[in-house]
């Protein structure tokens, strides 16, 4: 079967044929994500969700994800991915059950399975078994030095993300880096710089840096709020007039906020909803540095740094330099504004 595509995330560079320099890539639902009836869902997210939208949803528990509400067809294609699966595998396996061509099919589900792997619902099936079962996970009742484990937001082969309690009962996230993965190391020190530039300022403040049994980690100041998917859909949804205002509101406050970052001489380098959190009031806290940059002039441009992100918010340049096999280019200021539309556009049309 013929390649229709490449799809990069943070971590993770599948091509959607499934050949990778091993043979066939596997994939497979991502650790606590769960396909579950609409009406299993609790009242306060069913009171911002639209159910026409899907009978089904996609869910992944201790995290801020929205759910993602899937109707019979696509319900039907993630559970094919319950056991390790290439993309062709199933392909094959539901045009038979459907009776259709394996390749329409593939190229009618293509921007599907691009959302799945962008936000890491899918995920490479050695890296899932890995994640399931790695000792080094911390867990609820754990301590790390005076830190109380309460949940785990994120838990990638490289990098965990937690939320504890600190000794005067506040709560605070912690980033650690996972074991033997200096690569992660450098990325947390590196975003700890940045932190420490922007001063709290739309961006949780760095409590401290420390390591932990010779891993890295970060203490940030716990920063509320949805992921701007959340916050957008829940406006979105209601279609009045005043609605509608409340979601451009939220598009203005979002663009307003990466305007004052650039205006400070920070690129964040991996603009997605998930990295902008929009609480009640509408105020925007920025996360996740790791890839950020410093604006600079040609002559002190800082080395390139390898490109994180979600492809659907990558720029043409970079689609250009892919398709030519050629080098990505590095993070810019025009690029990043391509990615504030992109995801922009998606707030306001879901």
């Amino acid at each position: 079967m013929a390649a229709t595509g490449g799809l990069v995330g943070k971590g993770i560079a599948l091509t959607m044929a499934g050949e990778s320099s091993g043979g066939l890539t596997l994939l497979r639902l991502g650790p606590g994500v769960e396909l579950v009836p609409v009406n299993r869902l609790p009242a306060e997210v069913l009171e911002r969700l639209d159910p026409s939208w899907g009978s089904f949803a996609l869910i992944r528990s201790g995290t801020r994800t929205a759910p993602l509400l899937l109707d019979d067809e696509m319900a039907a294609l993630v559970e094919e991915f319950r056991e390790p699966s290439s993309i062709p595998e199933v392909a094959i396996s539901l045009g038979e059950k459907q009776q259709r061509d394996p390749r329409h099919l593939l190229k009618e589900v293509f921007p599907f399975l691009q959302r799945l792997l962008a936000q890491r619902f899918l995920v490479d099936a050695d890296r899932a078994e890995d994640d399931r079962g790695s000792q080094s996970r911390l867990g609820p009742g754990d301590w790390l030095e005076d830190l109380e484990i309460v949940r785990s937001m994120q838990h990638l082969e490289d990098m965990e993300v937690y939320q504890v309690r600190l000794a005067n009962g506040g709560f605070a996230a912690l980033k650690i880096r996972g074991r033997d993965s200096q690569p992660a190391a450098e990325r947390l020190h590196h975003e700890a710089e940045i932190l420490c530039t922007l001063d709290g300022q739309a961006v949780p403040e760095l409590l401290r840096q420390g390591e932990f049994e010779g891993r890295d980690y970060l203490l940030l100041e716990w920063a509320r709020g949805s992921d701007a998917l959340i916050a957008a859909e829940e406006w979105r949804v209601r279609g009045t007039r005043d609605a509608r205002g409340k979601l451009l509101k939220i598009a203005v406050r979002v663009l307003e906020t990466y305007a004052g970052l650039h205006a400070r001489g920070i690129l964040h380098g991996d603009v997605n909803p998930q990295n902008v959190l929009i609480d009640r009031r509408q105020e925007v806290t920025l996360i996740d540095f790791e890839d950020a940059v410093r604006i600079a002039s040609e002559a002190e441009m800082e080395p390139p740094r390898e490109r994180g992100g979600v492809s659907i918010f990558f720029e043409p340049e970079y689609a250009r330099a892919t398709l030519a096999g050629g080098p990505v280019p590095s993070v810019t200021e025009a690029g990043e504004q391509y990615a504030l539309a992109a995801l922009v556009y998606e707030l306001i049309a879901g």
